[in-house]
C-alpha cells in the first residue's frame, strides 16, 4: 500500500465527494473545502442521471447501499411529437439510472465521514473559501477563508480540484479559459405523480421522455422522492426545458437577476427566481408549448434555470501532479446526456487506479482528458437533435463503450 497521504479536495459536490470516497477508502486522509454554506447547498438541488461508472464507484466502494434503493432505472426513452402524440420509443444505448443530486450527495457524504479500520479520515468543511493555491518545497499549500474573513493555510500531498465550471483553481493554471454561453437555457422543475398526464406516464415506468417542440425541447424523467423512496406512487417526475435566449437580450439579464438584485453568472436557484420571471417567459413562450405543458407549468411550483455553457481544456494535472483538476472544474459539457456525474465518477475510479500504482499521471491525465472530450461531442449533437430534430452534419450517432455496474 501506498503511504498515507494528506489529500484536500476543493469543492463538496458530486465531482468532490466521489474522489472523497475513493481515496478515504484507500487509506488516505482527506479534507473536503466547500466554499458555500449548508443551506446554499441545498438550495442548488435537483434531478441527476448515474451512468455506468457513477454505479460501478457505488458498487466497489459503497457496497452496502443498493442502487435499486435510490435510483431509477431507464431502459427506453420515448419520443414525444409537440402534441403529446408518441413518435417512437427505442431502447436507450447506456446504462443510466436516475436519482436526485440531494439522495446522492447524502449518501456519498454519510459514506466520506464513516469511520473503518484501514480506512483514512474524511473530514466535510462547508463555508471554506479557498483564495491561494501553491507548491512549496515539494508541497501543496491551500489558503482559505471562513464567511468571517478568518485565514488558515493547509499542507497537502495532493491538491483536486473539483469547484466547478467557475473553478478558483482553474483560474490560476488556465486563466485564459472561460465558459461559453452556448445559446439557451435549461428550466429544471418538478411533477408530483399525482399530477402526471397520460402522455407523460412513461416517464414513471421508468423511460427517458422527450417532448420536441419547436427550436426547443423538454425532457421528463422520474426521480426517488425527497427521501429517496423509488416506489413508483411515492417517485417525482424530474422535467428540464431546453429553450433558446440571447445572451445579449434585456430578457437574459432579466432572468438571472434574483429576487434580492443579484445578477448571476450561470445558475438561479429555485427558491429566488423572481415568479414574475417565471411568467414573464411562460408567456413569452406561449406559442411554443403546447396546452399539455402549459396547463403543468402554470399549475407547478416555479423551477431553477440554468444559463447552459461549456468549454474545451485538454489539461488536467499541474505541478507534477500534485494539483489535479477534475468534474466540470476539467471540462464543462452541455447536461444533455446527464453525464457530469458519470465523467466525475470515471475519474475517481481511474485515480484510484494511478494512486495504486497501476498507471501513471500521464495515462491517468489522457484518460480522463479523451473520456471526458468524448462525452462533450456526444452531449452537443444530442443537444442539436433536441433543438432541431436533426444530428449534426457528419456526426455518426453512436455510444462509447461503457463498463458495465
Amino acid at each position: 500500500m501506498a503511504p498515507r497521504m494528506e489529500i484536500i479536495i476543493i469543492g463538496g459536490s458530486c465531482a468532490g465527494l466521489m474522489h472523497a470516497v475513493v481515496l478515504k477508502s484507500l487509506g488516505h486522509n482527506v479534507r473536503v473545502l466547500e466554499a458555500r454554506s449548508s443551506e446554499q447547498i441545498k438550495a442548488r438541488a435537483a434531478g441527476l442521471s448515474l451512468g455506468p461508472y457513477a454505479q460501478r464507484l457505488f458498487t466497489t466502494w459503497i457496497p452496502d447501499v443498493d442502487l435499486n434503493s435510490f435510483a431509477i432505472r431507464n431502459p427506453g426513452a420515448q419520443y414525444l411529437d409537440a402534441d403529446g402524440n408518441l413518435l417512437s420509443e427505442k431502447p436507450t444505448n447506456a446504462n443510466v439510472t436516475t436519482s436526485t443530486w440531494g439522495v446522492v450527495t447524502s449518501l456519498l457524504r454519510q459514506a466520506c465521514e464513516r469511520r473503518i479500520d484501514g480506512h483514512g479520515h474524511c473530514s466535510y468543511e462547508t463555508e471554506k473559501r479557498v483564495c491561494k493555491i501553491a507548491e512549496e518545497q515539494g508541497q501543496m499549500v491551500v489558503m482559505c477563508k471562513d464567511n468571517d474573513g478568518a485565514e488558515e493555510i493547509a499542507i497537502a500531498d495532493i491538491v483536486i480540484a473539483a469547484d466547478g465550471a467557475r473553478s478558483f483553481a482553474r483560474s490560476q493554471v488556465l486563466p485564459e479559459i472561460e465558459p461559453i454561453y452556448a445559446g439557451y437555457f435549461a428550466w429544471r422543475g418538478q411533477l408530483p405523480a399525482s399530477q402526471t398526464p397520460p402522455e407523460l406516464s412513461g416517464a414513471l415506468d421508468g423511460k427517458l421522455v422527450h417532448h420536441m417542440l419547436k427550436g426547443s425541447y423538454i425532457l421528463v424523467y422520474a426521480a426517488p422522492s425527497e427521501t429517496g423512496n423509488t416506489q413508483r406512487s411515492d417517485r417525482v417526475l424530474e422535467y428540464c426545458w431546453y429553450d433558446p435566449c440571447d445572451g445579449l437580450s434585456d430578457e437574459f439579464d432579466d432572468i438571472m437577476t434574483d429576487c434580492t438584485g443579484w445578477r448571476h453568472y450561470q445558475t438561479v436557484p429555485q427558491d429566488l427566481l423572481r415568479h414574475e420571471v417565471w411568467k414573464a417567459h411562460l408567456n413569452r413562450r406561449k406559442d411554443v408549448l403546447p396546452p399539455l405543458w402549459t396547463s403543468l407549468l402554470s399549475q407547478a411550483s416555479q423551477p431553477l434555470v440554468t444559463a447552459i455553457q461549456d468549454f474545451d481544456n485538454a489539461k488536467a494535472s499541474f505541478f507534477g501532479g500534485k494539483l489535479l483538476m477534475v468534474g466540470e472544474a476539467l471540462r464543462q459539457i452541455r447536461p444533455h446526456l446527464g453525464a457530469s456525474c458519470d465523467i466525475a465518477a470515471m475519474e475517481a475510479l481511474t485515480l484510484g487506479e494511478m494512486i495504486q500504482g497501476e498507471m501513471d499521471i500521464a495515462k491517468w491525465e489522457k484518460d480522463v482528458v479523451d473520456y471526458a472530450n468524448g462525452k462533450a461531442v456526444m452531449s452537443k449533437a444530442v443537444g442539436t437533435f433536441g433543438m432541431t430534430g436533426k444530428w449534426p452534419e457528419g456526426y455518426v450517432h453512436t455510444y462509447l463503450k461503457q463498463p458495465s455496474a
